[in-house]
């Protein structure tokens, strides 16, 4: 019969008691995510309509990155995950189609082929949720994230460069969006197996960051450059 030592008990328990409180800390830090994403995009909506100017603002940046989020929202229902592990994808996509509209209107880029994409984007979004699309497709486009969500960023942060100026680019979205993919590279790591989510996660917190630090960088921008960016944005 084996024998158990005092000592080897002890820290068996204390394993256990350290797995949990991890899982807790994880279990915790999802639902903050999810809880954050329902108010993630209202600093940038505010601060648009507010100065009633989306200067400096990429619209390809943010068609691919709601594109990105519908794909991930309608992977986790399909995969049935955990809806802390994926929730805010859903939230921050009805914020980011309240964005797109604001884009096209302030550009006054609302005609015909906006409501043709309108229609196509629609049937895109029912074939996802309605089951129609095979889970191999969804994984397929799951996968296609990683490199939607890392393209996504690219045009905001070269424009950002370009202009030295931000435009109306809103700090505390850029931030929130930063600290939301580390608490997600956490919470994948501790509640899933599923890698194709952790590069996802990891690259989109790179590329956040970089959004921050030009935030940082340059506050207050001259007028000019913000009015070069209106110009130049479709």
């Amino acid at each position: 019969r084996s024998q158990h030592s005092p000592h080897t008990n002890m820290q068996a328990l204390n394993e256990l008691v350290g797995s949990e409180v991890t899982l807790l800390i994880s279990k915790l830090l999802g639902w903050g995510v999810v809880a954050g994403s329902l108010l993630l995009k209202s600093p940038q909506i505010f601060k648009i309509v507010n100065n009633k100017s989306v200067a400096g603002i990429s619209t390809s940046a943010y068609l691919l990155e709601t594109i990105g989020y519908t794909i991930s929202a309608a992977y986790g229902l399909a995969k049935n995950l955990p809806f802390s592990t994926f929730g805010e994808s859903l939230f921050v996509w009805v914020q980011n189609l309240i964005i797109m509209y604001l884009l096209f209107s302030y550009r006054r880029a609302i005609n015909g082929s906006f409501f043709l994409g309108v229609v196509v984007f629609g049937v895109f979004c029912y074939a996802l949720v309605s089951g129609l699309a095979p889970i191999h497709i969804l994984d397929l486009l799951q996968l296609m994230t990683i490199p939607i969500f890392t393209i996504s960023k690219v045009p905001q942060i070269i424009s950002n460069f370009k202009n030295k100026s931000v435009g109306q680019l809103a700090f505390l979205t850029v931030f929130m969006a930063f600290g939301g993919s580390i608490a997600r590279i956490f919470t994948t790591l501790k509640e899933l197996s599923d890698v194709q989510l952790l590069v996802g996660y990891a690259l989109g917190a790179l590329f956040n960051g970089i959004l921050v630090l030009q935030t940082i960088l340059y506050p207050g921008a001259p007028a000019v450059n913000v009015q070069k960016a209106r110009a130049k944005k479709v």
